[in-house]
């Protein structure tokens, strides 16, 4: 598997690959995400990607669709600058692409309810946040 260094893409110029592992998603996590994306402006893995043929400069995206999906969404609300810019890690190919976005969703492990209490308890204690601030975005 040959990779390039991840790269910054302006959004619109990457397009969701129909290559993409990911073919069905949740409303409301995909809100959640959308809102987080929006309010941070911070995309928080990398997408990864294929160059598209006689398009300099274009990518097709086989992993992170539904990432690049909700920056598209908060460009298109004003939420994000039209030139909004998404780590991209380039592959060669579209096999390497989709094997190595089927690993990054198939080896996703969710956080333990413990841990993630301990670490709202770490941002509350440390950044002195209240509850409200890290509750969730209103939709």
């Amino acid at each position: 598997m040959q990779l390039v260094n991840i790269i910054y893409v302006r959004a619109l110029d990457c397009t969701v690959s129909s290559h993409n592992v990911r073919t069905s998603s949740d409303e409301v996590a995909d809100a959640e995400l959308e809102a987080n994306i929006g309010e941070t402006g911070v995309i928080l893995q990398n997408l990864i990607g294929v160059p598209v043929p006689r398009k300099k400069g274009r990518y097709e995206i086989v992993g992170g669709g539904r990432r690049l999906e909700c920056v598209h969404r908060n460009i298109a609300s004003g939420k994000l600058d039209e030139d909004f810019m998404v780590p991209v890690l380039v592959v060669k190919g579209t096999r390497d692409a989709i094997e190595m976005s089927f690993a990054e969703n198939h080896y996703n492990l969710p956080m333990n309810p413990a841990d993630e209490c301990r670490a709202f308890q770490g941002m509350i204690e440390r950044e002195k946040k209240t509850p409200e601030d890290l509750g969730p975005v209103d939709i």
